[in-house]
């Protein structure tokens, strides 16, 4: 496809093949071609900027294409003199225009009000390096009447924080407990921006060594592999691989001393957290159980348990780990385990440009 001398914007058409002996019963297929031709934004710190005239059930839309450091950007829609106003438009932005990419997660809505001489910000996040697609509407079920507005588009960028800003998120920073302070790097690599950052610790972790590690074979009914065929072949008689398990015992007290005399836990396996088919393990699960044995919470690898709230007392947790050979379990016999627990207050902390300020 030769998309020479197309304009900025969507374009559509068909490719359909016909019955050469017999034209007349139409075409045999028809495939749908869409291509996408994106604003490219003007250089240096310049914001992009473009009319739109907004009619009633004619949507607006506009393909731009992002810098290559962009996080975040900002909508700014300015307006003259509103004739027949105030008007509501719908402001839909999708920061991957591609139809193959899931863009349900990262896109924004927003039903904007705008005035005579008036300006609207939204701040929206994008993919860098993508296509971003800005869609206007007229709201015909509130003023349908035409009006026009400027539309101004401004990549913005913090390095690291970019995209958290974008959707006013914090940042999760650990200082441990030998360390007095954490460090976070930003930039401004498209424009001068400005950062005025707080921070506060909300969450304790504790860190504890397993009491007990038992290693043993599983069952031999359930937890043998099969030889492969290519094993079988080579000899009928090669017997399946044993899975080995580990039970790592971790156990802890808690002592709260809050108004409702409890504090929430989250237990975590910090090495092998958020692995599944690169675990070095097989499979691993854990539970957490009070001095009784009741079981209170459960959990594994792959994402993080809901928090529990425990009472004053001991409390054991029992991580199982499974491998086919002994050995690389015996190598994680002293696997820690990670305590998340919230603190009732959140701590102010002091933030710096530099480490002598």
């Amino acid at each position: 496809i030769n998309t020479d001398g197309l304009a900025p914007g969507a374009h559509f058409a068909w490719v359909s093949g016909a019955d050469a002996a017999d034209p007349a019963r139409g075409p045999l297929f028809r495939l749908p071609v869409t291509v996408i031709v994106p604003v490219e934004p003007p250089a240096g710190e310049e914001a992009l900027r473009f009319p739109v005239s907004l009619e009633g059930g004619k949507p607006s839309r506009t393909f731009i294409t992002a810098p290559a450091a962009a996080d975040y950007a900002t909508v700014k829609l300015v307006t003259g003199e509103v004739v027949k106003g105030p008007h509501i438009v719908s402001l839909h932005c999708v920061p991957n225009a591609r139809g193959d990419a899931d863009a349900g997660h990262d896109e924004s809505k927003a039903m904007l009000m705008l005035r005579p001489n008036s300006e609207v910000v939204k701040k929206i996040p994008v993919k860098a390096d993508a296509t971003l697609e800005v869609c206007l509407a007229l709201s015909w079920l509130n003023n349908p009447e035409p009006t026009d507005v400027e539309v101004v588009v401004e990549f913005h960028s913090f390095g690291t924080i970019g995209a958290s800003i974008a959707r006013d998120e914090s940042i999760g920073l650990r200082i441990g407990a030998a360390d007095e302070y954490a460090r976070v790097e930003v930039g401004a690599p498209l424009r001068a921006e400005f950062l005025d950052p707080k921070a506060e610790l909300d969450t304790l972790e504790r860190c504890i060594r397993p009491a007990d590690a038992e290693i043993k074979a599983a069952s031999t009914e359930l937890d043998v592999l099969p030889p492969s065929d290519a094993e079988i072949k080579a000899d009928p008689t090669t017997p399946g691989t044993q899975i080995h398990e580990m039970v790592l015992t971790y156990k802890f007290d808690v002592a709260p001393d809050g108004k409702d005399k409890t504090v929430e836990v989250m237990p975590r396996l910090q090495a092998l957290h958020g692995q599944l088919y690169d675990s070095p393990l097989d499979s691993s699960i854990w539970r957490l159980e009070d001095a009784n044995g009741a079981i209170m919470a459960y959990g594994g690898l792959i994402h993080d348990a809901n928090s529990v709230k425990l009472k004053k007392g001991s409390y054991k947790v029992k991580a199982l780990l499974r491998h086919p050979e002994r050995a690389q379990l015996e190598a994680v016999k002293d696997l820690p385990m990670m305590l998340s627990m919230p603190l009732g207050k959140a701590l102010k902390c002091d933030v710096h440009s530099n480490r002598i300020a």
